[in-house]
C-alpha cells in the first residue's frame, strides 16, 4: 500500500472517529438529514429478502440503519472501521439485537475479511465513495453474500445539481495548507467529507466494476435524487 493511501485511510478514520459522538443526533435526530436512507433502504429490501433475512449493514456509523431494520424483525450485523462509531453504536442501540463490531476497511494492513456467504443482504450506505481499493472491496462484500443474495448501495449521483461544486471543495483539500486554513472555517466537516470521497462515478462505471465482482447489477433509482441507490445480485 502506498503512503497516500495509508494516509488516506488513517484520515477517513480519525474524521469518523472525531464525529461519532455527534453523529446519530445530528444525522438521526429530530429534522436529522440522514433519516430518508431508513424508509429507502428498508423499502428495497421488502421487495428483495424475506423479513427474516440476514442482513449486514457495512459501515453502519452509530447504528441508526440497523437497529431500524433490526426492529422490522430482520437479522442484522453492523459493522464500520471507527471504533467510535461502534461504541456509539452499542450504547445507543444495546437493545436492539443487532451484532456490532469494528472491521478493518479494504486496504489496510489487516485486510477485509467478511467470512464466508453469510448474508443474505449486504447494505452500503455512502460508503463505497470512500474506500481506496474499491474492487477488493466489492469482492468481499460479494463473498460474503448467499448465493443470489443482494448488495445494496448509495452512491453520489455526480449529475445532480446538488453535486455542483463538490469537485471544486475536493480540489482545495488537496492542498495541505488549505487543509489547515479550512479546519479552523464552519465549513470544515463538509469540505473534509469531500476530500475523502474519491469514488465519483457514473452508473455505467458502478455497474461495470459490480459486474466485475460477480455481482449482476440490476436496477438503480431515483436519477433526480443526489443519491443514487444500485442493487447488485450475486450470482447463483
Amino acid at each position: 500500500m502506498s503512503e497516500p493511501e495509508r494516509d488516506g485511510i488513517a484520515a477517513r478514520a480519525a474524521f469518523y472517529d472525531r464525529l461519532a459522538g455527534r453523529w446519530s443526533q445530528s444525522h438521526y435526530g429530530p429534522h436529522g438529514d440522514m433519516i430518508p436512507r431508513i424508509a429507502r433502504f428498508a423499502g428495497a429490501l421488502a421487495d428483495l429478502v424475506p423479513a427474516s433475512a440476514s442482513i449486514l449493514d457495512y459501515g453502519c456509523g452509530t447504528g441508526d440503519i440497523a437497529a431500524a431494520l433490526a426492529a422490522l424483525g430482520y437479522r442484522v450485523e453492523a459493522r464500520d472501521m471507527s471504533p467510535k462509531m461502534i461504541e456509539q453504536a452499542r450504547a445507543l442501540h444495546a437493545g436492539s439485537g443487532v451484532r456490532f463490531a469494528v472491521v478493518a476497511p479494504a486496504g489496510a494492513p489487516a485486510g477485509v475479511s467478511l467470512g464466508e456467504p453469510a448474508f443474505d443482504a449486504i447494505l452500503c450506505s455512502s460508503v463505497l465513495e470512500y474506500v481506496h481499493d474499491l474492487p477488493e472491496t466489492l469482492r468481499s462484500l460479494a463473498a460474503a453474500l448467499k448465493p443470489a443474495g443482494w448488495l445494496l448501495a448509495t452512491v453520489p449521483n455526480i449529475h445532480h445539481p446538488r453535486r455542483r461544486g463538490e469537485a471544486t471543495q475536493r480540489a482545495l483539500m488537496q492542498m495541505r495548507l488549505m487543509r489547515s486554513l479550512v479546519r479552523l472555517t464552519p465549513w470544515r466537516e463538509t469540505c473534509e467529507t469531500q476530500w475523502l470521497s474519491h469514488n465519483r462515478l457514473a452508473v455505467s462505471a458502478w455497474a461495470a466494476l459490480f459486474r466485475s465482482a460477480q455481482l449482476r447489477p440490476v436496477w438503480q433509482d431515483c436519477q433526480d435524487h443526489p443519491l443514487t441507490l444500485l442493487l447488485g445480485q450475486r450470482s447463483l
